[in-house]
């Protein structure tokens, strides 16, 4: 499923988190984080994105692009 890296950046910010935060949290490298932010990695594992959902505190669901609705449903739930 495609991701939409800018939902987790904002998420990130709004918890007040570095990239450096999440991917420890999430156990993935920050250079991966990184590529998903910034659409360089637009299909990653889906236990990826559920580890980086679980630290951003939000179903995985409102991190994927093609669900609409999904940026307001995000920063609502933080």
């Amino acid at each position: 499923m495609k991701t939409n890296g800018l939902r987790i950046k904002r998420a990130r910010a709004v918890l007040g988190l570095t990239q450096l935060d999440v991917a420890h949290s999430a156990g993935i490298t920050m250079a991966t984080l990184s590529k998903i932010e910034n659409g360089h990695e637009l299909y990653p594992h889906m236990a990826t994105l559920s580890k980086i959902a679980e630290v951003l505190h939000c179903d995985p669901k409102l991190l994927i692009e093609s669900t609409p609705g999904n940026n307001d449903k995000l920063i609502q739930g933080l």
